[in-house]
């Protein structure tokens, strides 16, 4: 219902154009080329930049046609070509100032875009950023409320200082691309993958068992084990991830933060095991 609605609402400025069209038809006269003008603005504000063309193209075409046809009833001049060639420039004029705003509102969307995509996703590797995962990891919790289940994994990339120190930054930066990119291959829809910082990453699941978050995080340290890195000097180098997992089901006041210190005591375990590999904390 409020799908249907929303689209409704973003019907209405072509809702408007066209009765506009219809009143400029009716009433007619020289200022009815004009009428549907602010409508076309409202689409330029509404619609993007290449529907705005488009609707502005028909428009033209429609008063230019509409004039010739006198179906705008435009009062007729001594010379016949300087009344058409003055109509045809004022119609092209007219066109310029949606046109105008459709463009730059494009321009602005796409700067909030990229504002908000530096503002939400690590520039490095396009997990979230740490503020960003720790918001809407605290969302899903409270979404999921004390009848849902949630659970928090810790990942942190094995050996990477020694990837530093031996390849430099360089190649450190393209571990973290080549292990990001594995772990959101195999996430699923709506799960959350954020970057903490440095090698050490967070992963928050609502929704799933123990066991299949369990299954979930084999999954993505398997994908990472997967990976092999090739250096600017032509070495190659197989990437591993050891990882944490802490579940959270019927829990009154459970905080992200909170799931994250325990999962991350499991990360700990996972690398005092020997590494690549999956601990659950019981």
């Amino acid at each position: 219902c409020e799908l249907r609605e929303l689209r409704l609402m973003h019907a209405v400025p072509v809702v408007v154009l066209l009765a506009s069209v219809v009143a400029a038809a009716i009433i007619g006269g020289p200022g009815a080329i004009a009428f549907p003008i602010p409508a076309l603005l409202w689409c330029a504000l509404n619609y993007r930049l290449y529907t705005t063309i488009v609707l502005t193209l028909l428009l033209s075409v429609w008063q230019i046609i509409a004039a010739s046809l006198d179906v705008l009833q435009m009062p007729t001049g001594a010379s016949f070509l300087d009344d058409t060639v003055s109509l045809r420039l004022g119609i092209a004029l007219m066109a310029l100032g949606p046109l105008t705003v459709a463009s730059v509102s494009a321009a602005r969307n796409q700067l909030v875009k990229r504002l908000r995509d530096a503002t939400n996703q690590d520039a490095l590797t396009g997990a979230l950023s740490r503020s960003a995962l720790l918001r809407r990891g605290q969302r899903l919790i409270d979404r999921a409320g004390t009848e849902g289940t949630v659970a928090a994994l810790m990942l942190d990339i094995d050996h990477f200082k020694q990837v530093n120190d031996v390849h430099g930054h360089a190649g450190g930066d393209a571990v973290l691309r080549a292990f990001a990119d594995a772990v959101s291959g195999v996430m699923r829809k709506g799960d959350l993958f954020g970057r903490l910082g440095g090698e050490e990453f967070a992963v928050v699941m609502a929704g799933v068992s123990r066991a299949e978050a369990t299954v979930a995080a084999e999954r993505v340290r398997a994908a990472v084990a997967g990976r092999v890195v090739q250096f600017e000097d032509g070495a190659t180098q197989r990437i591993t991830v050891s990882i944490g997992l802490v579940s959270t089901a019927g829990e009154s006041g459970a905080t992200l933060q909170e799931l994250l210190r325990r999962a991350d005591q499991a990360l700990y375990a996972a690398k005092g095991a020997g590494r690549d590999r999956v601990e659950v904390l019981g």
